[in-house]
């Protein structure tokens, strides 16, 4: 009996260890067609020249099922809200409530998103000149 045990032991720990693995290199498991991946960041004026308080990511965004994961998206490390963004009934970005506020214009500013098993991160250089009002610009 101990034997049988000792050896139901080393079973479990050796499965608890693959699954750590397994959770560890979960990014890296992602085929990179599956991968989400941001491509431009839309900073957008009113016809005053007031900035919208929202950003929009627009990138890559593969959903193959009905359920649609809700990243946890940051601007330049402000956890901020964010709005899934269609097309034709394609997932094209997300719309970041509050996100223009966390801009620093002239320096690199960082859009993130954050899901269980990838990352994916954009940055770029805001211009406070850009866009003209009442037009929106894309920071590739």
């Amino acid at each position: 009996m101990p034997s049988s045990y000792r050896a139901l032991k080393a079973l479990f720990l050796l499965c608890a260890l693959v699954a750590g693995l397994l959770i560890a290199h979960a990014a890296e498991l992602v085929p990179p067609s599956q991968r989400w991946k941001i491509t431009s960041v839309r900073v957008c004026k009113d016809n005053r020249g007031h900035l919208y308080q929202h950003l929009e990511a627009l990138g890559h965004f593969p959903v193959y099922s009905f359920f649609i994961p809700r990243p946890v998206w940051t601007v330049n490390g402000v956890v901020v809200e964010a709005q899934p963004l269609y097309e034709r009934g394609s997932l094209i970005g997300f719309r970041l409530f509050g996100g223009a506020k966390a801009l620093n214009a002239g320096t690199k500013n960082t859009v993130k998103l954050s899901l269980p098993d990838q990352n994916a991160s954009m940055a770029f250089r805001y211009d406070q000149n850009k866009p003209p009002p009442g037009e929106c610009y894309d920071y590739f």
